[in-house]
């Protein structure tokens, strides 16, 4: 009998309700439009057929999304600068990523916040770079606090130098343009660049229905280079979206879909990625919820649309609303990592962020490597075939006193369960509490683990990012 393997179904939308998210989305782009800040794209769609207005508002016929999408790849391959393959974005698996920097960092020696400088990038890479779980970064390029002009490029730097993991990167154009270049000599070529790319970008619209002009120049240099370009509104809803999910996912959709036409028009079959964040605000506070179990259930929506149109997709995992490691954070992490485990999407970044994105958290991230490897039992499913099944062995011990604890079929199959690396399941003495287990954790990977270093002529390259 021939084995099999289920994997669990979790759904949110119908067909019936993509369908209609779709049709809602073709008519907001068909009659309310998108805006474009900027003059070559404008004349790029103009020119494809869409219907351009005083105040740089473009109306997009149906066609021109249904092009793009017929000319979008259904899968995207991204490497390291070595030339080995890391993620392959096909629907199959998910691989979870973190942020390098940020606004601040949860300081693990002092127990609280403080602003995030240069030093702690070397300390949020090397962690990353530790963690199995964790196979991409996201790179915003954000230090508020030292050297802010040159923040993209310093970030760039550092994650080169401390880990081979593929990340994205940020900039304005000239910093783009040098980062860019810098990857090309790496890799041997544009050539050998753009069949192994070890980068990608992370960009953003600006909701409601915009694209702004630093936004749609990432997008052309991105498709000018086929570098995998992320696509992701991070909106409000009732506040920057409608206040419904349902609304929001339209809103999100003609963002997403009005980006693919803009990249697919300058380049038919550049790598796109389908992302998208339509958060719940606090109408106490006007923040945005990273915690909030609706967050996670419309990214895990939208992922269905994604899939709908044979999209890879950008989601996130490991975050909370807390401004501690503390119950809520460890509660809002797992609860956000268990619905991206189910909803299946390609990427999930931002693990290890907290207090609405704001705080990185190294703990966090450690933390949140072992949430992932426990959840993967629950996703993956039950195998059953004759061997699983277990009837022979059942039959030789037989009812009565025996056990099955000497059996070769124990033998072979004990070690597929699930153990873990942080938490305890001992019986007898006294054990560090998980703090502890993952403040040690963290104190032996910056104590010990070191990336390779980088060959002498790549080095002095790197330097040259960032003059003076």
């Amino acid at each position: 009998m021939k084995g099999d393997s289920h994997t669990p179904a979790f759904r949110i939308l119908s067909g019936n309700q993509i369908t209609r998210i779709h049709e809602k989305t073709l008519i907001v782009l068909e009659e309310i439009g998108v805006q474009v800040l900027h003059e070559e794209a404008l004349d790029m769609l103009k020119g494809a057929g869409g219907k351009l207005q005083e105040d740089s508002t473009v109306r997009i016929p149906h066609q021109m999304v249904e092009r793009a999408l017929k000319t979008s790849p259904r899968t995207c391959e991204i490497f390291d600068r070595e030339g080995n393959s890391r993620m392959i974005l096909d629907g199959t698996r998910t691989y979870y990523g973190s942020f390098s920097d940020s606004f601040l960092i949860l300081d693990h020696e002092l127990g609280r916040a403080r602003p995030f400088l240069l030093r702690d990038i070397r300390t949020v890479v090397k962690v990353i770079d530790a963690m199995p779980n964790i196979r991409f970064m996201t790179c915003p390029g954000i230090l508020p606090r030292e050297e802010p002009g040159m923040a993209p490029r310093l970030t760039f730097k550092e994650c080169f130098k401390n880990t081979k993991k593929p990340f994205s990167f940020h900039g304005d154009r000239n910093t783009c343009t040098d980062i860019i270049n810098f990857c090309l000599r790496v890799s041997g070529g544009r050539s050998a660049f753009q069949s192994k790319p070890f980068i990608f970008r992370a960009i953003e619209p600006i909701s409601p229905l915009r694209h702004s002009q630093e936004g749609v120049e990432g997008i052309l240099t991105c498709a000018d280079y086929d570098i995998p370009l992320v696509y992701y509104p991070y909106c409000l809803m009732g506040g920057t979206s409608p206040v419904t999910i349902a609304g929001s996912l339209v809103q999100c959709n003609a963002e997403v879909l009005s980006g693919l036409v803009i990249q697919q028009l300058r380049n038919p079959g550049a790598p796109f990625v389908y992302g998208a964040m339509p958060a719940p605000m606090d109408m106490r506070t006007t923040t945005g919820l990273y915690g909030a179990p609706e967050l996670h259930l419309a990214i895990a929506a939208s992922c269905e649309i994604a899939r709908y149109y044979g999209l890879p997709f950008f989601g996130t995992a490991g975050v909370s609303d807390s401004k501690h490691l503390d119950y809520q954070g460890v509660m809002e992490a797992t609860m956000s990592c268990l619905m991206t485990g189910f909803s299946r999407p390609d990427l999930a970044h931002d693990v290890g962020l907290l207090d609405h994105s704001n705080i990185v958290s190294p703990e966090l991230i450690v933390l949140t490597n072992e949430i992932i490897d426990m959840i993967q039992p629950l996703v993956q499913g039950i195998p059953v075939d004759e061997e699983t099944l277990a009837i022979d062995v059942i039959r030789k011990v037989g009812p009565g006193t025996r056990n099955f604890i000497q059996e070769d079929h124990t033998y072979r199959h004990f070690r597929s369960f699930w153990y873990p690396g942080l938490l305890d399941r001992s019986m007898e003495g006294e054990t560090p509490d998980l703090r502890e287990k993952v403040k040690e954790k963290l104190r032996e990977i910056l104590r010990h683990h070191e990336a390779e270093p980088l060959p002498r002529d790549v080095a002095q390259g790197l330097e040259r990012l960032v003059p003076g």
